[in-house]
């Protein structure tokens, strides 16, 4: 057990070792940043929109718009998509601020095609789910109805996100 009534020696703090980084422009215009650490076996990959409170038309559209990313596309279910990055050890972030909002993924290296594919999928395919109809099922467990969804972008001003420009259709594995 250290003894508190010494006073600790002062050393100087170590200078930071920065990584290098690459800046550069894919051909839609986007500006990507890339820093790799190959000592690193996970990655972080943030996709930061232009949008947010300040681009909304009614209160709480911009939170709520990149909140319901993640409860459902075209091809998977809210719970599908919760299994998919929980199966690859993923975990997906929603952000809306002022100006900005961002979806953060980190993931091991080793399933980014995996991971990217379903976040890319989030961004291109979202819909709002009419959850009413999953409750409705017959005895056997079959939905009664077929399962309706509206397509995400239909329902969201087309100043809320501007999903036209999305850097993550360029990425190449």
């Amino acid at each position: 057990m250290p003894d508190r009534n010494l006073i600790p020696n002062i050393v100087p703090l170590s200078e930071p070792v920065l990584l290098p980084y690459q800046c550069f422009k894919l051909n839609n215009g986007i500006e990507v940043i890339y820093i790799q650490d190959p000592s690193q076996n996970v990655f972080k990959m943030d996709v930061i929109f232009e949008a947010g409170v300040y681009y909304q038309s009614q209160p709480l559209l911009a939170s709520t718009a990149i909140n319901m990313l993640n409860e459902g596309t075209r091809l998977h279910s809210a719970e599908e998509i919760a299994d998919i990055f929980d199966f690859y050890g993923a975990y997906t972030d929603f952000y809306c601020g002022l100006n900005k909002s961002e979806l953060s993924l980190i993931s091991l290296c080793k399933y980014a095609r995996e991971t990217i594919t379903m976040l890319v999928e989030m961004l291109t395919e979202s819909v709002i789910p009419d959850k009413g109809n999953d409750a409705r099922k017959s005895s056997t467990g079959t939905p009664r109805y077929p399962r309706r969804a509206t397509p995400f972008r239909s329902v969201l001003p087309a100043t809320t996100f501007r999903f036209g420009r999305i850097a993550v259709r360029s990425i190449a594995f």
